[in-house]
């Protein structure tokens, strides 16, 4: 069975995959983190390709059919200039999406973690000084929101994240 699905995302991360497809990780509030299939994406005539940056907000359509998620539709809301155009911004928007992506199940909806991401890009957008303190209360946040620790619990909370996803957040 074939619905479809609109909602606004960030794309978390994406991957090429076979001729000119791409495998697309986005974050939705309304869906949760959920990997689509963007068929034709990389061709040099496709209209969606912009669209499809790390870091952008944009409305999708989607096509779900079985289990897999397909690409249909996109319009760009935000491609965040203020932050692309600042590579030291920009280290920390892939360091928040590597935590997002590590740390969110799939397609488990998480309205208010999607909030508190579009206020900590708007505010990371605005800011030109204390990027690591805004990182890292971002950062208590997500936990607190999924659950995971209470601010008192952890004082490290890039080694407590590091440790509950195995993985070093890819910052400097």
């Amino acid at each position: 069975m074939q619905t479809l699905e609109k909602s606004v995302a960030l794309v978390l991360k994406k991957r090429a995959m076979p001729r000119d497809d791409m495998l697309i990780i986005l974050f939705s509030g309304e869906l949760g983190k959920v990997a689509v299939y963007a068929k034709g994406i990389r061709s040099i005539i496709s209209k969606r390709s912009p669209h499809i940056q790390t870091g952008n907000l944009i409305e999708v359509q989607l096509r779900q059919s079985n289990s897999n998620y397909y690409l249909q539709q996109t319009a760009l809301i935000s491609a965040f200039q203020d932050i692309k155009a600042d590579l030291k911004k920009m280290q920390y928007v892939y360091a928040a999406f590597f935590v997002l992506d590590n740390i969110l199940p799939e397609l488990e909806p998480e309205p208010e973690v999607m909030k508190l991401t579009l206020n900590y890009l708007a505010r990371l957008s605005t800011r030109d000084s204390g990027l690591q303190l805004l990182f890292t209360d971002y950062l208590r946040e997500i936990v607190n929101l999924l659950g995971f620790a209470t601010d008192e619990e952890q004082p490290d909370i890039m080694g407590y994240i590091e440790r509950l996803i195995d993985a070093k957040i890819p910052l400097e």
